[in-house]
């Protein structure tokens, strides 16, 4: 009897052993959440891991407890106490200097007193942070004195002490106080199931074995997180030979066992048998369970099930309540039905259940009952009515599910069972959803429906243009709709209009670009789009830009495209979603947008497409990711982008085969490998010509075109570039013409024909500047364009227009010497003749205080510059008071300012302890200065001077003139000044040798502008004047620089502007 007696205490008073367990971060950083409540209350059905969870924590967590378990042996409080005290007893962390009160026969009759006493002892005597746990509370299975005393009990304890309740039931009226005021909190049964992530942990700690990804879901579905469902599945897996592939190889009898057990044999056999011919239904509404199960009050049985937790959810309130079965418990009570109901009254009650649902509109339902009751004709009736409904809501994957539960003969023989089977497939699969439209159109025929013969058209043409592999396979479809359809034909509704409308538009695209038609259907087609199924809506839309797209982008493409993206952007279904980044990727090219945000749409997209399955887009994604890389001059972006365009491609993907290669042509011929450029776009011709698509093949033909010339300048390819051009206006696409104008105007230019190139280059960007063509289709090679925008700079052509192109392209000149200053620098600082910055165009304020430091920088910088500057000698320069710490962070803090001041961190780089900017992509003057004088020495004759005359333009004045006397910039002021001297003198002497006298006197005069005491500058100016006869000059330009001298240096010329006065007098 001991035994047993100490038994009975462990069980009582100890938290339970526990095997190793998975850790539930997210329950424990739950329960770590303590304040402002003291009651925990901790409520699920049976198995559903409520103790084990809080003694795991507890475990992990390391917190000091104490563990009681209630049963109905508790009524007798003196075993209450008694137990309680014991449990006391087990903790090393209470204070012992309390004496522990006993119940005694005097506080018989006053036991609430004496609770009191009890738990204010308790709670004194425990050291906080402390929790208490009452495992194993039922209301019901206590007398009301326990009650009145545990609930007393409780609210002594708190707020010192932590209280955690386990309990099936949820809190009683006796704590609707605490409730209310905050104090108490209730984990259910949703908090404690196990999410997915949970479920695979537990799969793998129980088994040990990592199971598919599928098998997880299917078991995490199946047993919805249910804690005792999730182990005695994987005991049926632990007989199971092998990994399962499938749940359904998997034995639920140690499931059904113990629901039998421990819940249904517990009920009437009413009940039972109640819940077995409701199971028959997939869910249960009160209103119809109401009218089939009288008279029985069905709502307060499941109301009660539902409250203890039997495995039943309850949703909404009133008469709208509905009632569903956890998925393992509603599989339990169909196993049971063959012994209750023989195979006529089973049927009788589906069918009953499928009319009462369809009366309620509760289409998935009845369908579902139809099915099961063998009623094909109700089924058919209940989902075409249905599918519109379901392709409106996206779910497009219930519709082909449903039409594929129906067996081969009774589906494939009606039409419009397989129109909507080629919706269902089309953004998973363009080959069946093809074959079931095409069967439809043939079946439409047959019986003169015309509205689904044209609905069942636009299908199948939609289907090859998605794919655009075979375009040729669009022509008896056109020659169809030629021969049947009119501009006037009335169509049976705007839905039906705008779809073939629509699809029209594509086809005419595709094999007829240059159709006068397609103006008057694209208007059509908008003009029935506004219609209720957004689906419809979407899908006009797209066929109305992506025409415009490649023949004519101008500005109606941001006002379609504006009003796609209020339709789509924030839709709440994913696919919708899907198709919108799909068009604005799509459209990237043609319209000038940031490449960096290109590049994040197609990721975005490539992310979303994966997650809801739906591979139809990711060709689009993947070539937008490539080209807006190659934009941004981003190599690696690109080849990663094309790495996995190339390894989703599949054998019968001509069109996305094709547009691989031609990506790798742009991509070899932006590195200047021009055979390999060549190879890879013959072949994207070569396989886009099997495809018929015709302007894709003019580009590919142009991109070899470029790489040859680039490879073997020569007369001939200018002809060959003639030619596409005419194709392109041919195929009705000026952008494309426009593109092969501008490499025509390049290859004259490249070739010394300045004059017709020049012509030719006009005309294209003037045509472009009109027509608003930014971007190019696909793509252009930045090596052209870059030589285009400079040449146009040069020449003062479009500069506007230019400048927008530059902007777009991100383009910096290979040569900036080039072009100066006219180019379109994100950053252009002027450091000559004073200090002015102009950051993406706008004039920055040099003496705002803040900005003082990180100008300083810059201005030493570019001082030291070009090459880069090692950070020690800058805090020499900058902070020589600081110690080297100090020194480094106000550094570091600098740099970031200045940087922030640019708006770029790589303008401003730092490596290997050594600072520098970035003159790629800024233009400073005094480095094009000096670059410019140093291009200027490495030539000779008119060449030289050409080169001379442009870097003494650059000079403005003296380095920060007007500045800092700091002796770092008065050094390189001295410097700068006498390269412009060097410079502007020896220009004067080659125009004097010239017998150019008066551009000789203008450079002299420009450089006393600039220098107005410079005495060399006189003496050229005081002898040409003598040998001129010009006495009264001679006097001036003496007089002037006598008087420059003394005001700016307090000396007096030198002896040879005397002799040279002297010499004339």
């Amino acid at each position: 009897m001991k035994n047993i007696e100490n038994n009975h205490r462990i069980n009582k008073i100890m938290k339970p052993v526990l095997p190793e367990v998975v850790k539930r971060e997210r329950l424990f950083d739950l329960l770590d959440q303590q304040e402002p409540y003291g009651v925990t209350w901790i409520t699920g059905p049976a198995g559903s891991g409520k103790s084990t969870l809080i003694a795991d924590y507890l475990q992990k967590r390391d917190k000091p407890h104490l563990w009681y378990r209630l049963d109905d042996g508790d009524n007798d409080l003196f075993s209450f106490f008694h137990y309680l005290s014991q449990a006391l007893g087990n903790i090393g962390t209470r204070k012992k200097n309390v004496p522990v009160p006993f119940l005694t026969t005097e506080y018989k009759t006053r036991v609430i007193e004496f609770s009191k006493r009890f738990f204010d002892y308790l709670a004194q005597s425990l050291k906080s942070p402390f929790i208490v746990v009452f495992d194993n509370y039922y209301a019901e299975s206590f007398e009301s004195i326990f009650q009145d005393v545990f609930r007393e009990g409780v609210l002594r304890l708190i707020p010192g002490i932590q209280v955690i309740l386990i309990s099936r039931e949820a809190p009683s009226n006796g704590f609707a106080g605490l409730i209310a005021s905050n104090r108490l909190r209730v984990v259910g049964n949703q908090d404690l199931a196990f999410t997915e992530q949970e479920t695979e942990a537990l799969i793998q700690n129980e088994t040990g074995e990592t199971f598919s990804q599928e098998i997880t879901r299917q078991i995490f579905e199946t047993t919805k997180g249910w804690a005792a469902g999730l182990r005695l599945i994987l005991i049926g897996i632990t007989g199971h030979k092998g990994l399962p592939d499938s749940i359904a190889e998997i034995t639920l009898d140690n499931i059904f066992d113990y629901f039998d057990s421990e819940l249904f044999q517990l009920l009437s056999p009413q009940t039972r048998s109640m819940l077995v011919k409701s199971a028959l239904w997939p869910r249960m509404p009160l209103t119809i369970l109401t009218s089939f199960m009288s008279p029985i009050d069905i709502g307060s049985l499941l109301n009660q099930l539902a409250e203890n937790h039997f495995f039943i959810e309850r949703y909404g309130a009133g008469s709208g309540t509905v009632y569903q079965y956890h998925p393992l418990f509603h599989e339990f009570l169909k196993s049971r039905v063959p012994d209750y109901l023989d195979p006529k009254e089973k049927q009788a009650i589906q069918i009953q259940g499928a009319s009462a649902f369809e009366r309620l509109g509760w289409a998935e339902e009845a369908l579902e009952l139809f099915l099961q009751a063998g009623l094909y004709a109700d089924y058919i009736r209940v989902l075409l009515k249905d599918s519109p409904t379901l392709i409106r809501q996206i779910r497009y994957q219930t519709l082909r599910k449903r039409i594929l539960s129906l067996p081969d003969s009774v589906r494939l023989s009606n039409a419009w069972l397989n129109y909507w089977a080629g919706i269902s497939y089309r953004f998973y699969s363009l080959a069946e959803s093809r074959k079931y439209y095409e069967l439809a159109f043939e079946q439409f025929k047959k019986t003169d429906d015309w509205n689904g013969t044209l609905l069942a058209w636009s299908g199948i043409v939609d289907m090859i243009t998605y794919e655009f592999n075979r375009l040729s396979d669009l022509d008896p479809y056109l020659d169809w709709f030629k021969r049947h359809v009119k501009k006037n034909h009335c169509f049976d509704s705007r839905e039906t209009e705008a779809r073939v409308s629509g699809s029209l538009l594509c086809v005419l695209f595709c094999r007829e670009p240059q159709n006068r038609d397609m103006g008057f259907w694209r208007k059509r087609a908008l003009n029935s789009a506004a219609c209720e199924d957004i689906t419809v809506k979407i899908s006009t839309y797209i066929w109305s830009i992506i025409p415009l797209l490649f023949t004519c982008p101008d500005k109606h493409i941001p006002r379609l495209r504006d009003k796609l993206n209020v339709l789509t952007e924030n839709h709440e279904s994913r696919l919708i979603r899907l198709a919108n980044l799909w068009l604005r990727a799509y459209s990237f090219f043609m319209i000038d947008s940031a490449p960096a945000e290109a590049i994040e749409i197609a990721s975005a997209g490539l992310d979303l497409a994966e997650q809801i399955q739906v591979p139809l887009y990711n060709g689009s994604f993947f070539v937008t990711g490539v080209m807006a890389s190659l934009t941004m001059h981003d190599s690696r972006t690109a080849d990663h982008f094309l790495k996995k365009l190339k390894d989703r491609l599949e054998p019968d993907q001509y069109y996305f085969m094709g547009l691989y290669h031609y990506l790798k042509s742009v991509r070899h011929f932006n590195t200047a490998e021009y055979e390999s450029a060549i190879r890879h776009g013959e072949t994207a011709a070569q396989i886009i010509q099997n495809t018929g698509h015709v302007l894709l093949r003019i580009m590919a033909v142009l991109q070899v075109r470029q790489a040859e010339f680039f490879l073997r300048p020569r007369l001939k390819c200018i002809g060959e570039v003639e030619r596409l051009i005419h194709a392109a206006e041919k195929q009705g696409s000026p952008i494309i013409a426009h593109s092969a104008r501008l490499t025509k105007a390049f290859m004259l230019l490249h070739l010394g024909r300045e004059t017709k190139g020049l012509q030719e280059l006009k005309t294209a960007l003037t045509m472009g500047q009109k027509r608003g063509f930014i971007r190019f289709v696909w793509s252009w090679p930045y090596p052209i364009i870059e030589k285009l925008c400079a040449v146009a700079l040069e020449h003062g052509l479009n500069p506007r227009f230019i400048r927008q192109l530059i902007r777009s392209y991100d383009l910096y000149p290979a040569r900036p010497e080039n072009v100066l200053k006219n180019w379109d620098w994100p950053v252009q600082i002027e450091t000559l003749g004073g200090f002015r910055m102009r950051v993406a165009g706008r004039k920055t304020d040099s003496g705002v205080k803040t900005k003082a430091k990180p100008l300083e920088l810059l201005e030493l910088l570019i001082a030291l510059g070009p090459k880069p500057v090692a950070m020690d000698k800058i805090m020499d320069y900058l902070w020589p008071d600081k110690d080297g710490d100090l020194a480094h962070a106000s550094l570091k803090t600098t740099l970031n300012r200045l940087r922030n001041l640019l708006g770029a961190k790589e303008l401003v780089l730092l490596n290997d302890n050594k600072i520098f900017l970035n003159y790629q992509i800024c233009f400073v003057d005094l480095e094009m200065f000096e670059r410019t004088i140093q291009r200027a020495y490495r030539e000779n004759g008119p060449e030289r001077d050409a080169w001379l005359e442009r870097a003494v333009a650059l000079y403005q004045g003296g380095f920060l003139a007007g500045g800092s006397e700091k002796p770092w910039i008065t050094a390189k002021r001295e410097e700068v000044k006498e390269k412009y001297l060097s410079a502007i003198t020896e220009l004067g002497i080659h125009y004097e040798c010239g017998h150019q006298t008066e551009r000789a006197v203008a450079c002299y005069e420009q450089g006393l502008e600039r220098e107005p005491g410079e005495e060399i500058l006189y003496q050229h100016l005081m002898s040409i004047c003598a040998k001129r006869g010009e006495k009264d000059k001679v006097v001036k330009w003496q007089q002037r620089c006598r008087t420059e001298l003394q005001d700016r240096y307090a000396v007096k010329p030198s002896r040879a502007i005397q002799v040279i006065r002297e010499r004339f007098g």
